[in-house]
């Protein structure tokens, strides 16, 4: 609506306005107040707040009842996991660690000695020209030939290679043209500084003599009787290889003195016993067909005793040094006959343990022939660690262990009976404190029988740091003492 001016209306203008006029008290108009009025943007703001519509409630995402449930889910999980599974863990991890204890020596300690190895020894050639051309010498005889034998003599300094070799060949089908002996010993004489041999041969004919360099063949009637005699000086001398290949031949080796030391000693032979009285090197081989070997052998590095149809009687001595480089090893082979051997283990002049392998490593291996072993310690030794494995079949097996051995072992044989007895007493504890003794099984069965032999509980140590015994044998019985029946 146009609300027009007076003028404009055509109305005259008056000086008063005739309507009602308002005023303020005076009060109200000289009060103060601060409620003052908001302004229009602030009005607007608070007017479409009041006047619009609250929000609906959201609804939960998940339902409070799957809450409980999964609670309810998770407490009967915890309650199973203790009742169930921890139990079952349990005993999971004892068998495996009772495994690992049965199985700890079975492969990885004994690949640690295979590839610690021996010494390679001098491989002689059974044809061909000889390996060794040093010193030798043929056909000079220092006397003339009488009533069919020849005499011989040689010197060689006491030093370096000796070696005392045959061209002949062993061949159990064919008549046998050549025997004799050989004896090695010490030289009575002081003054001798030389080593000396003395060979006597006897011939069947001289045609034969004329032929003892390389016989292109022998008749029937042939013969040829070797006595070598090798006489050791009496002085101080090192030998670095003595190697013999007499088949055909006995050879005896007597007590040979501390001043001659030998580095590496190879015999070799067939047909024919090889004994030693007292034999001692670094390392020693000693291999024979169809014949035995016996006598007493006293190592620092290693032993190998090899033969096949013929027993090993041997008294064995493995030695440490101060400062050991690598375990000590045993060999001893045969087969269709027996084997008896006593080895002696002497650590007294060891300095301190070895942690990464064992001391000493004792390989039996045998068929269709008893075995009787029987492993001890030094008087003054400490109790080191070894690594025993033994194999048979078709023959008794006896296993005797000093009773001052502490650790695992583990018997198996098929179709036959394996016996565990124990003779060890508190007295036998090595650490002196004359703990319980302990024999703890981990299997035990007719014909397999495993665990843990010592005093007081069973340690928890690395498996190179505890010794290990494990014996197989089929069609035939075992038998593993601890100690010896009082």
């Amino acid at each position: 609506m146009i609300i027009l001016d007076r003028e404009e209306a055509g109305l005259e203008k008056e000086d008063r306005y005739g309507g009602l006029t308002l005023r303020h008290p005076s009060a109200a108009y000289t009060r103060s107040s601060s409620l003052l009025l908001p302004d229009y943007n602030t009005s607007e703001a608070l007017h479409y707040k009041l006047t619009s519509p609250a929000p609906p409630p959201r609804q939960p995402r998940v339902d409070p009842r799957i809450w409980k449930a999964a609670l309810y889910a998770l407490a009967v999980y915890i309650f199973l996991s203790l009742v169930i599974i921890v139990p079952v863990a349990v005993i999971k991890t004892r068998k495996q660690s009772q495994d690992r204890y049965r199985n700890d020596y079975e492969g990885s300690l004994w690949d640690d000695i295979e590839d610690a190895g021996s010494p390679s020894l001098l491989q002689l050639s059974t044809s061909g020209p000889m390996a060794v051309d040093l010193n030798k010498t043929c056909n000079v005889w220092q006397s003339p030939p009488s009533n069919n034998t020849a005499l011989a003599r040689y010197r060689l300094p006491p030093s370096g290679l000796i070696t005392l070799r045959s061209n002949a060949t062993y061949d159990p089908t064919k008549p046998v043209y050549l025997n004799g002996n050989l004896v090695v010993q010490m030289n009575k004489d002081v003054k001798e500084t030389s080593v000396v041999f003395n060979l006597a041969m006897a011939y069947s004919n001289p045609a034969v003599l004329k032929q003892t360099n390389v016989p292109p063949e022998l008749s029937l009637d042939d013969q040829l009787g070797f006595d070598i005699t090798v006489l050791l000086p009496q002085v101080k001398a090192t030998v670095d290889v003595f190697i013999t290949y007499l088949p055909m031949l006995s050879q005896s080796f007597g007590e040979l003195g501390p001043s001659i030391k030998f580095g590496t000693i190879t015999l070799e032979g067939a047909a024919r016993p090889i004994v030693s009285q007292s034999l001692q090197a670094q390392q020693i081989s000693v291999k024979n067909v169809a014949a035995s070997i016996e006598g007493t052998y006293n190592v620092t590095a290693s032993l190998t005793l090899d033969t096949v149809k013929g027993p090993v009687s041997s008294n064995i001595t493995l030695t440490q040094t101060a400062y050991p480089m690598r375990p000590i090893l045993l060999e001893i082979d045969s087969g269709d006959s027996q084997i008896m051997a006593n080895v002696m283990l002497d650590s007294s002049r060891l300095s301190a343990p070895s942690k990464k392998s064992p001391a000493f490593g004792l390989q039996v291996r045998n068929f269709n022939g008893p075995t009787n072993l029987t492993v001890a310690y030094a008087e003054n030794s400490p109790n080191t660690t070894m690594l025993l494995r033994a194999q048979n079949n078709l023959a008794p097996t006896k296993i005797t262990m000093d009773p001052r051995y502490q650790g695992t072992f583990s018997v198996k044989t098929k179709m036959d009976q394996v016996t565990i007895k124990d003779y060890a007493t508190e007295a036998d504890d090595p650490a002196g404190s004359q703990k319980s003794r302990t024999l703890q099984y981990t299997q035990t069965a007719s014909d397999t029988v495993s665990g843990w032999a010592g005093w007081g509980p069973r340690p928890m140590r690395p498996p190179k740091q505890q010794s290990a015994i494990d014996i197989f044998s089929a069609l035939s019985p075992v038998l593993l003492n601890f100690g010896l029946a009082a």
